[in-house]
């Protein structure tokens, strides 16, 4: 699941208040670890599927998911 880490990091801080150990890394430190997976995506696309959840509703991202599951299923 696919997010902007600015928009990931105040989510978070929503929904409990404080950030733990690993929310309280650098802003560059999400970017980076966003972008190795967004890259391992790129070099594996049959085996990771990159979902936006910034871009998409809770139901959509459910029916995304969904999707890609019974696909994967259908292939094995």
């Amino acid at each position: 699941l696919d997010l902007d880490p600015e928009v990931g990091l105040k989510r978070a801080k929503i929904r409990s208040g404080e950030l733990d150990r690993f929310e309280q890394e650098n802003l560059e430190f999400h970017h980076r670890v966003r972008q190795a997976y967004l890259d391992q995506a790129h070099k594996e696309p049959h085996r990771i599927v990159v979902i936006s959840v910034q871009h998409n509703t809770p139901e959509q991202v459910f029916e995304l998911i969904k999707t890609h599951l019974i696909s994967y299923i259908s292939q094995r």
